[in-house]
């Protein structure tokens, strides 16, 4: 089955759950399919082989997550050559990949924390958390692989997030520098990043693959999105438009330009300028909602 065919069904069973979901459509993003429920939500997205869901893809991932609070999840048929096996997890950059069996247990448990028949088969570890702790050390990669007992090679292949590592080999790994290897989300749920005044009482991360430049939070969930052509900011207008009607989300453009649209296609576009001397999120709020 295609990805595309694939994206449709789970659509349709996400909808079958009773969950209020928004699909992307009509540009590329790493995720596909934003869907709620009481609460808990789940980003979902599609592709035939896992193998697929690139680093910098699944970095951004895990941050659209965490800024969600929501579970993040890779569904897909295959990896390498070989089949997913259904109820089995496969840990790829720190993101959860899941046969599209799997993906319909998801829907019934809500959280992939509550489905306790699903076992961890395969995982990569946090290569470059590993990279950092062996330069820490003053050692090389052969340094470390004759402490560990592995191969040269297996070091940079799970440094450089090429490789699947199996359980026995992360416990040699995290035995040795006596600290988890794995991937940790909260690290993305608490980052404050410096873009100006009116970060204060708010959080904000990086995500730099579109349609999200930044996402921010405090009371409210802010998407912020960059300048781009006209037919794609059409797109991600329709996509941000249904942020705020299905989740009471507050998405707007931020530019370094001259502003020469309070709106376009009914989303805000304010100037770097105008957001950095915001003294707090009442003032964004109210600014985003005057335009």
């Amino acid at each position: 089955m295609r990805s595309a065919d694939a994206l449709s069904m789970g659509k349709r069973a996400i909808d079958s759950y009773g969950y209020n979901s928004i699909r992307v459509e009509g540009f590329r993003s790493c995720f596909d399919i934003i869907a709620e429920r009481n609460g808990s939500m789940l980003i979902f997205k599609f592709i035939s082989n896992i193998d697929g869901a690139t680093k910098e893809n699944s970095a951004a991932l895990r941050k659209i997550g965490a800024m969600f609070n929501a579970d993040t999840f890779v569904v897909g048929r295959t990896y390498k050559s070989s089949n997913i096996r259904s109820g089995f997890i496969f840990q790829r950059h720190g993101v959860n990949c899941i046969s599209e069996d799997t993906f319909e247990d998801v829907l019934k448990s809500k959280t992939v924390k509550r489905a306790q028949k699903f076992i961890i088969e395969k995982s990569m570890p946090n290569g470059e958390l590993i990279k950092s702790l062996r330069k820490l050390s003053g050692m090389s990669r052969e340094d470390l692989a004759k402490e560990v007992g592995l191969s040269k090679d297996s070091i940079y292949r799970y440094e450089s997030g090429k490789s699947w590592i199996s359980k026995k080999n992360l416990k040699k790994l995290e035995d040795y520098f006596g600290r988890s290897l794995k991937f940790d989300t909260e690290e993305y749920a608490n980052v404050l990043e410096p873009i100006g005044t009116s970060s204060k009482g708010m959080k904000f991360t990086y995500i730099r693959k579109d349609p999200f430049r930044m996402i921010g939070k405090g009371r409210k969930r802010y998407e912020i999105g960059r300048l781009a052509n006209q037919r794609t900011m059409k797109k991600w207008s329709e996509f941000y438009r249904k942020l705020n009607e299905e989740f009471d989300d507050y998405p707007f453009y931020l530019t370094e330009r001259k502003v020469y649209s309070k709106s376009i296609n009914g989303v805000p576009v304010i100037s770097r300028s105008i957001f950095d001397s915001l003294q707090d999120e009442d003032a964004l709020l109210e600014l985003i909602t005057y335009r």
